[in-house]
């Protein structure tokens, strides 16, 4: 026998045997046979060649060739190698496998949408080789139509179309996938899942297939679309609203203001994040701001008025609501503000205060009392000049009815009670009463009262404005004293009636708040000029002069060499001297807003004379403008000339002509008057500086 041969023939038998065992239990059954029938016939050969001595015997009818017995113990050699390389490599796989069908059968009743596909992509894509019934519910596909087709066949192009490239990364970085997407189903809706993949490997690191896990989110995304859009929707409102936005941190440091913010404090949003409150604040305004801070940090809600510094300095008044804010855990985390812009509000408030408070002034140094009642005709307001006449303080009567203290005389109970019915139900919104009053000391006094009622915008009584005045020596005087009470009777409802008048008139022509206060108080000033003279006087008289002095240096313009008076001394009535302080009161204001006084050049001669041409001397009274701009006829008489033109000729029976001369406004006004010998002439310059001075001529 020869060695070399049976060595050969061992070697092919157990390669044989090896390769059949090996197929059989990776369950290749024809493979598996088919090397065990070698491995049969290999060892018939052993056989054959154990029982002759010809080698050649062994090989048939053909002899075998010695040179041939080392190729063929080669060859056995390989074969035994190649079979145990096969078996260590198949074995890997085989328990590859065996972990993919136990992975397979465990993932089949999971709740968990999961599909197993090949790891290598072919032309068509990756293969889908298992589905569980999760994944089955998902995709509307039954098990027949996924398993052994291409995920691009199922899902579509759009969710795999960079599938290889992700699987390529997966299987050579070591690291699963996962990413949002829309999946398709079998009737072509898409639903949004989060999917998931991980290579499947055998122990030598080789992928094996490809795990895809899906997770059905489309109700999440949904409703982050929902919040996405309520958050533009949001974004878009706060961008555009009319209200600042500011964001504060739990530091205090700005987050987010809106557009509107950043525009009232003269900057952009960018330059205001990060920064905190306090950089936007005045000095004086940080302690309060501290604790305005330690209040919010307690969950206090606030509306207040608060300034800011803007980028250019100026001050920015606003109206701010604030929110508090806190995390989860109950942490102050911040805070919201709206903020208003109310700097005109506040402008508009300052005037309206100063507007009150200069009014007020007169009505508390008024020796007029000033009284307001309510609807019920319970004190709303009382004046300090009433305080003076009745002695009661506000403190002690606001709120009462005049039925509630002892005020009204006894006798004059049912007049009184008559007036305040008829006047609580506007039946009579304006009257003039004389009674008799209780002072707080139970002292009884004569008031002269001008009441006047307030009516709502739907004809309602809202109130009753009532001026008193203590006219009590008016009927302890004699007879002297009687008709002297008698013109004061005349002159205050005269008077009245003109500052009713000028104020009705004057609301009447004003376009806003600040220009009916700025011309009535004017107007009710140069009135109270011309009484304090005719009180100096003891209502005897006023002189001419010194009234044009007193309304012309009224404070108007101050004293000014551009104003030249002259004329005699003559002494005017009460009357007179009020209708002529109004006169020239409204002269000087047109003469400083638009005529002769409202430039450097501008002159105004104010000239008066005593003629004797009729039966009575008459005052003829010249206005002159020049220098000034050039005059015309306005389009509608105001207030001023109608009360120059109309008063003069009502109230002191003379006339009064305005000539618009393109050179400068003239006015020519005659009135009978009664004068005294004299004349004087002087020319007024500022206040403070050289006085007047006059001339005798």
């Amino acid at each position: 026998m020869d060695w070399t041969l049976a060595i050969s023939s061992v070697l092919q038998l157990a390669a044989a045997m090896w390769a059949g065992l090996l197929l059989w239990r990776m369950r290749n059954w024809q493979a598996a046979i088919l090397f065990l029938l070698f491995s049969l016939m290999a060892l018939r050969r052993l056989m054959d060649l154990g029982g002759a001595s010809d080698p050649a015997r062994s090989f048939g009818p053909i002899p075998f060739h010695e040179a041939m017995q080392g190729v063929v113990l080669l060859i056995s050699v390989v074969s035994v190698a190649a079979v145990g390389f096969l078996h260590f490599f198949l074995l890997r796989r085989v328990e590859g496998e065996r972990e993919v069908r136990f992975l397979a059968t465990a993932l089949a009743d999971s709740a968990t949408p999961t599909l197993i596909s090949d790891a290598q992509s072919g032309p068509g894509g990756l293969v889908i080789e298992f589905a569980n019934d999760a994944m089955l519910a998902l995709t509307g596909f039954a098990r027949n139509e996924m398993v052994g087709r291409t995920m691009t066949d199922v899902f579509g192009l759009d969710e795999e179309r960079d599938t290889p490239t992700r699987v390529r990364s997966a299987v050579a970085g070591g690291l699963p996938i996962v990413t949002e997407c829309t999946t398709r189903r079998k009737d072509g809706t898409h639903r949004w899942v989060t999917c998931s993949m991980s290579p499947i490997r055998d122990p030598s690191g080789r992928a094996l297939r490809l795990l895809w896990v899906k997770h059905d989110i489309t109700a999440r995304r949904n409703v982050e679309e929902e919040l996405r859009k309520q958050q533009e929707r949001y974004q878009r409102i706060v961008e555009t609203a009319t209200e600042g936005v500011w964001l504060v941190d739990a530091q205090w440091r700005t987050t987010y203001v809106n557009a509107r913010m950043a525009e009232m404090m003269l900057t952009d949003a960018e330059r205001m994040a990060g920064r905190p409150v306090q950089d936007f604040m005045f000095e004086e305004d940080l302690a309060a701001h501290e604790e305005q801070k330690q209040r919010r940090e307690r969950g206090v809600r606030e509306q207040f008025d608060k300034r800011f510094r803007r980028a250019d300095g100026s001050t920015l008044w606003t109206i701010m609501s604030t929110n508090p804010l806190f995390d989860e855990r109950g942490a102050f985390n911040g805070a919201l503000a709206m903020v208003t812009d109310i700097g005109q509000r506040r402008t508009t408030e300052i005037n309206l205060r100063s507007a009150l408070t200069k009014l007020s002034f007169h009505m508390d140094n008024s020796p007029l009392a000033v009284i307001e009642w309510d609807r019920d005709f319970r004190v709303a307001a009382w004046s300090s000049g009433a305080e003076r006449i009745f002695g009661w303080t506000a403190e002690e009567l606001v709120g009462k009815h005049p039925s509630e203290w002892r005020i009204i005389f006894e006798e004059d109970a049912t007049k009184v009670a008559g007036v305040i019915d008829r006047l609580t139900v506007g039946a009579e919104p304006r009257n003039l009463c004389l009674n008799r009053n209780y002072t707080k000391s139970g002292e009884v006094i004569w008031c002269q009262w001008y009441n006047s009622v307030l009516f709502d915008p739907n004809g309602r009584v809202n109130s009753v404005v009532s001026l008193a005045q203590d006219v009590t020596e008016r009927h302890r005087a004699e007879e002297r004293q009687r008709l002297l009470m008698l013109e004061l009777d005349h002159r205050v409802k005269n008077n009245l009636a003109t500052v009713l008048g000028i104020a009705q008139q004057s609301l009447a022509v004003s376009t806003s708040l600040q220009d009916f206060a700025s011309a009535f108080l004017g107007r009710v000033e140069a009135l109270a000029r011309a009484h304090g003279l005719l009180a100096k006087a003891a209502w005897e008289g006023v002189d001419l002069h010194e009234l044009c002095q007193k309304i012309l240096e009224s404070g108007l313009v101050g004293a000014s060499p551009q104003i030249r008076v002259n004329g005699p001394e003559v002494s005017l009535s009460a009357s007179e001297g009020s209708i002529l302080a109004l006169t020239l009161h409204e002269l000087m204001t047109n003469a400083v807003k638009y005529g002769a006084l409202s430039c450097r050049g501008g002159v105004v001669n104010l000239s008066w004379n005593i003629e004797h041409s009729g039966s009575f001397p008459t005052l003829r009274l010249d206005w002159s403008e020049s220098g000034g701009p050039a005059v015309s006829r306005p389009a509608r008489a105001g207030f001023g000339t109608a009360f120059i033109e109309t008063g003069v000729s009502y109230e002191l029976h003379g006339s009064a002509v305005m000539d618009y001369d393109a050179r400068g406004l003239r006015c020519r006004i005659v009135i009978p008057v009664s004068s005294k010998p004299g004349f004087a002439s002087y020319t007024t310059e500022p206040s403070g500086a050289h006085g007047a001075t006059g001339a005798t001529a």
